[in-house]
């Protein structure tokens, strides 16, 4: 069938914080993805209001941006996982720090030039964790794959280019065992694979149709054995979720275009080991970290080794570090390791977060230095500072939401010296570093790429108390 879309022609001239670059025409202005700035471009447009639009470009008129590359995933411009593959990675990069100061000028009023932004190790096969999205167009048939650009259909894949290369090859068998369960039975497989041993972990979502628990766990027995999953993928365990599982304090309705872990998920609630073990275990710049397989992590173990370096120089040597949104210990641990800093104490909503945590504490031998509350920072946080918690750095990680504005109020009673701000999105960091301003001073900013390919913008800032 015929593209029957309005077509609009224009000159590009910027990027947008999301991916798409940006023109105007007739006083409109137009979103378009795939384009890049200086281009004359037709653009098929998707959606239309009365002060914008919204499109993708079918054809780029005249010569080319020299920033254009060939994308590497034949599935670009349909998946909507990948944004920027037409783009080098130099200029992903550049466009990525000039994009965070653009939010911090418009967000926070301020002009603040970032740092030279640290670049992925390896812009391709970085990720560690993905998530299939499931549908049953019709009975006995299930399809897997990512969701497409701007929609909640799916696109069928049989490769990606960004995700670690035992999950490619496991795809063909998520595929089969979609197949195998009862019709309707899913909505998702997140698969996780750790870069340290290759050893893997499926968490399924569950569907609209309920099931037997022990009619699953039976035919996961037989299938594992069938397939000789544990022997060739390294197969660690299979957990479940139970349907439209929320999280407490992270983003976790699936997005088009997120393929797992670029808002601060994968759940909050205690997922059910169907087969195997329940824990799983991740290297971040040598150094083993536990983790509950529906737990948060970064989905890029190479470059968060990056990020852990990044934030030990931010918050230098001190007695007392504060560590919110601790996860799994990550960053407060990583001081401890380092003997940077005598004590770790660290905050985070997700219980099974904690729990590996203090885990990950014993195993590095730091477990009487650090100490990890279950809770919101809103909450525990004042409790702390009435015991006579005193803290002379503070670390942040929140989710893509930014900090609530109870936890604002909280942070205010804390006379840290230092606070750094690891952000996995410009806007609410701009926006929180604006509501921080009367108590804190933004000395420094840069972008610690952990999602080449992608707008996704991760960084991490240091603010001075006044």
């Amino acid at each position: 069938m015929a593209d029957l879309a309005p077509r609009v022609e224009l000159t590009l001239d910027n990027l947008s914080y999301g991916g798409d670059a940006v023109g105007r025409t007739e006083g409109k202005v137009v979103f378009a993805a795939y384009g890049l700035p200086g281009e004359r471009v037709r653009v098929s447009l998707s959606e239309q209001k009365k002060n914008f639009a919204r499109g993708a470009v079918s054809e780029v008129l005249g010569e080319p941006s020299p920033e254009r590359v060939q994308p590497r995933c034949e599935y670009f411009g349909k998946c909507g996982g990948c944004q920027w593959q037409h783009m080098g990675y130099d200029y992903q990069l550049a466009s990525k720090s000039k994009l965070l100061a653009e939010q911090l000028r418009r967000v926070a009023g301020l002009e603040m030039q970032p740092e030279a932004p640290i670049a992925a190790p390896d812009p391709w096969a970085y990720r560690n964790l993905a998530r299939f999205q499931v549908s049953y167009p019709e009975i006995g048939s299930g399809e897997v794959g990512y969701y497409r650009r701007e929609s909640h259909s799916i696109v069928a894949i049989e490769r990606c280019y960004i995700v670690h290369p035992r999950i490619v090859s496991m795809i063909e068998l998520i595929d089969r065992f979609v197949r195998v369960m009862p019709h309707g039975a899913l909505s998702a497989i997140t698969v996780r694979v750790s870069f340290a041993d290759e050893s893997s972990y499926l968490l399924l979502h569950q569907g609209t149709t309920t099931v037997n628990m022990g009619d699953v766990r039976r035919m996961l027995t037989e299938w594992v054995k069938r397939e000789q999953v544990a022997e060739r993928y390294g197969l660690r365990g299979i957990a479940t979720l139970p349907p439209a599982a929320r999280q407490r304090g992270r983003d976790s309705q699936p997005q088009p275009g997120d393929i797992g872990g670029e808002g601060g998920e994968v759940a909050e609630v205690s997922a059910y080991v169907l087969w195997g073990k329940g824990d799983f275990s991740e290297q971040v710049a040598g150094r083993t970290f536990q983790l509950a397989p529906a737990g948060f992590f970064q989905v890029s173990s190479q470059a968060a080794g990056e990020l852990v370096r990044t934030v030990n120089a931010l918050v230098g040597k001190v007695d007392t570090v504060l560590d919110l949104y601790s996860g799994v210990g990550l960053f407060g641990l990583s001081l401890l390791a380092e003997k940077q800093v005598r004590r770790a104490v660290g905050i985070e909503l997700q219980t099974e977060a904690v729990k590996a945590a203090r885990e990950n504490a014993d195993a590095l031998k730091v477990g009487s230095q650090a100490v990890f509350q279950i809770g919101r920072v809103e909450d525990v946080l004042p409790d702390l500072l009435a015991d006579g918690l005193q803290a002379e750095a503070i670390i942040v990680d929140p989710p893509r939401s930014g900090l609530a504005p109870t936890a604002l109020q909280a942070l205010a009673e804390v006379p840290a010296e230092r606070l750094v701000y690891v952000s996995c999105d410009p806007s609410t960091l701009a926006r929180d570093v604006a509501a921080l301003a009367p108590l804190y001073r933004l000395r420094s900013t840069r972008v610690v790429d952990l999602f080449p390919q992608t707008y996704h913008i991760e960084s991490v800032s240091l603010l001075e108390r006044i």
